[in-house]
């Protein structure tokens, strides 16, 4: 189970430099409803995600830069379907999605749909810099967080990592909560 604190992460890769990359995923506010025309649509398979994401993952793109594309404010990636569905082609880079809450992204990237033996499939990914959420707690664990480790590094070695974690950055939490 990937679920974490958000500070996981980037505890993980600052801590241990067998941890090369960090993503986190953010998808505990559930569906939106996305504006096509005049009308909102349900979309339920969007989720924030760190600029780092496509570090982390492979998921290959139509357009637009995988190292960029999330790196700022309001910015979205789009997959292929979720291009089709609300705007009726994949030629979407520089457009905007404007959700109910009047938010608007400009879409910086379209990828190829995530397969669908995935344990997760989104169709919008928005930057994580969007995220209304206090961070840094690690006593709250509403992110989904994936490490990349460097290059000949036992995945073992992560169980090790945690019992210094827990007693360094958890227990001085949970005592003064």
């Amino acid at each position: 189970l990937a679920v974490s604190s958000d500070p996981m992460g980037a505890t993980l890769k600052r801590d241990y430099p067998q941890v090369e990359q960090f993503t986190r995923i953010y998808a505990s506010e559930g569906s939106k409803l996305i504006k096509k025309g005049n009308e909102f649509i349900n979309e339920p398979r969007i989720a924030y995600v760190d600029s780092t994401f496509f570090d982390v993952f492979s998921f290959p793109l139509i357009s637009g830069n995988p190292k960029t594309s999330l790196n700022d404010p309001n910015t979205a990636v789009i997959s292929e379907t979720g291009a089709k569905k609300y705007f009726g082609n994949t030629d979407v880079v520089g457009k905007l999605i404007e959700t109910n809450d009047k938010t608007s992204y400009k879409i910086t990237a379209v990828m190829k749909d995530m397969p669908s033996n995935s344990h997760f499939i989104f169709h919008i990914l928005l930057s994580m810099d969007n995220v209304n959420y206090k961070f840094g707690n690690y006593l709250s664990h509403n992110f989904t967080t994936y490490i990349l480790l460097q290059k000949g590094t036992d995945p073992e070695v992560i169980n090790k990592f945690f019992p210094v974690i827990l007693n360094k950055y958890v227990l001085p939490q949970a005592q003064a909560f």
